[in-house]
């Protein structure tokens, strides 16, 4: 299911008068006039921080019929009417009334033996149908994501949750992110560090537990914290923010993320591994950058310096091959060799294509790479390998250097 949230061009719509027009929809001032309410919509009781307009109201029935039904939605309001406050209240009150249904409904069946229990366990899907869906919500940015966390503080809704980003975004571990490091050395060094457990704010996370940022909190309710708050945390507590959000992915009943985590299929089958994908609700907030972010998600430049450059890499690592043995050697010279003629190859491949025309859909480039590169569907695994390794290599020579 996925509930979807679009703005629109308020000047489009019927205008509404007020003696406070600018803050008619804002939550601050609302909550400075209103306490906070609980309201049925569709069936089911719905926290809100504030008497809720009647737009927000409809806002809100409009996802619970989209949930209830199993069924796409995309929704449009104009801005400062408070949808994301509506998405999460809406949302994760559906969520809790799945969560009492499927308790209620276990507690009316007969126990049974542990043999049965170990049996149903077993089956495919089981997990994803007896257990409480899990909400993917998703926007461009992580300040976005940070609103969205800000706001589910200003609710009555603690469910268990992750917020995730990238590791340029949230290492605080200085010899990794160093001042001109750029997101791949940062990659790299994490998980060179990782592999050899000599990062200290990762090894740090054995038996960690946040402290509550709310005053009179149950201590056994995680903490709401946005990207600035883990970033504290991180340096505070000596912990990894980075390794610590997907720690909390498995169990999480709300997945914060931004677009590329969906769209990228690596991070889908990795970090996103655990998640249930047919047992959840998917939200795109801010949708109306989807379209460009997926055209820009699936699409690249391919230029001759770019090729040039891998000539020129691939002869760099050729000439380590003797003076660094102990970096180079997970690649054979011949392999390298065998690189180079092929980046040579597309090199006057791309010499001689037409200069009218420079951008091509997807199936031309898999032409490009076909006739160019004499790479196809039978050979690109052995080549995205081997090219790895070099990528890899590039990067411990730079660690390398750097450290010195």
């Amino acid at each position: 299911m996925k509930a979807v949230s679009r703005k629109r061009d308020r000047s489009k719509l019927p205008q509404t008068t007020s003696n406070d027009e600018g803050n008619k929809f804002s939550g601050k001032s609302s909550l400075q006039t209103s306490p906070p309410t609980e309201l049925e919509i569709r069936g089911v009781p719905v926290h809100f921080p504030f008497r809720p307009y009647k737009c927000q109201e409809d806002y809100m029935g409009k996802v619970m019929d989209a949930l209830h039904q199993s069924e796409n939605a995309l929704l449009e309001s104009p801005t400062g009417t408070g949808k994301t406050l509506c998405l999460l209240c809406s949302t994760l009150a559906w969520q809790r009334e799945q969560a009492r249904a499927i308790k209620e409904k276990h507690s009316r069946e007969p126990l049974l033996s542990q043999s049965a229990i170990a049996q149903m366990s077993s089956l495919e899907g089981s997990k994803q149908t007896t257990s409480v869906p899990t909400i993917i919500y998703a926007s461009r940015t992580h300040s976005q994501l940070s609103q969205v966390m800000r706001e589910l503080k200003n609710t009555r809704y603690r469910p268990r949750h992750a917020l995730l980003g990238s590791r340029e975004q949230m290492c605080v571990n200085p010899k990794v992110k160093k001042s001109e490091a750029v997101a791949a050395d940062i990659n790299h060094e994490c998980n060179r560090l990782g592999k050899d457990r000599k990062c200290r704010f990762r090894n740090s996370l054995e038996g960690f537990q946040p402290e509550s940022n709310e005053p009179g909190a149950n201590p056994n309710v995680q903490p709401v914290m946005d990207m600035e708050d883990l970033l504290t945390m991180g340096k505070t507590r000596k912990v990894c923010p980075f390794y610590y959000t997907r720690s909390l992915i498995e169990n999480a009943e709300l997945i914060l993320v931004p677009y590329n985590y969906l769209f990228d299929k690596e991070a889908r089958t990795s970090t996103l591994s655990d998640v249930p994908w047919k047992n959840s609700v998917v939200i795109f907030d801010e949708a109306h950058n989807l379209e460009g972010f997926a055209s820009d998600s699936a699409s690249f430049d391919l230029t001759s310096v770019d090729v040039a450059s891998c000539i020129s890499e691939l002869e760099r690592v050729l000439g380590y091959q003797q003076s660094m043995p102990e970096i180079t050697e997970r690649i054979s010279a011949n392999n390298l060799i065998k690189l180079k003629a092929i980046f040579l190859q597309l090199e006057e491949y791309i010499q001689q294509l037409s200069n009218d025309r420079n951008v091509f859909s997807g199936e031309y480039m898999m032409k490009i790479f076909n006739e160019g590169m004499h790479i196809n569907h039978s050979n690109h695994v052995m080549f995205v390998t081997e090219a790895k390794k070099v990528s890899e290599i590039l990067m411990d020579l730079r660690s390398t250097s750097g450290s010195k």
